[in-house]
């Protein structure tokens, strides 16, 4: 079985966060989703722009999955990311995601637009966010929000 380790370590210590990623796992949910939506190989890579050889190798657990294509299947198929993740929930949202951050919003789509361009920035703000919900379990356990 193939396994992806993501460190995330806090620069000012030595203490590494490790977040286990079972790619074999995901993979076939990524397979089960694509195919609950009749879609195929193709016309997923027609739509969101990834090579069909990536998709399959993504399906097969091989590759970790893009964020473009995760983008495409939570945003025009409703499908559930956090359940493609870790199998937790349904497979499609029982709602439709409205982000609103008033002020903000300009904001945000400009870090939406920079994740997708720089990794590195991506994998910098998931540490700080995970390191954070570590720091304050109490914030996000009971939570429904």
């Amino acid at each position: 079985m193939l396994e992806l380790y993501w460190v995330f370590m806090k620069k000012s210590s030595q203490m590494s966060k490790k977040v286990e990623i079972d790619l074999e796992a995901i993979g076939k949910r990524l397979k089960e989703a694509r195919k609950k939506i009749n879609c195929t190989l193709s016309e997923m890579n027609e739509m969101c722009g990834v090579a069909k050889s990536t998709l399959s190798e993504m399906e097969a657990g091989l590759k970790k999955p893009h964020h473009l294509y995760l983008y495409l299947l939570s945003t025009k198929y409703n499908i559930n990311i956090n359940w493609i993740f870790s199998g937790k929930g349904s497979m499609f949202l029982d709602f439709e995601i409205k982000l609103d951050f008033g002020e903000d919003n300009k904001i945000i789509k400009e870090l939406f637009h920079l994740l997708g361009k720089f990794p590195v920035l991506r994998y910098e703000i998931l540490r700080h966010y995970l390191v954070f919900k570590a720091d304050n379990k109490d914030l996000f356990d009971g939570s429904k929000d």
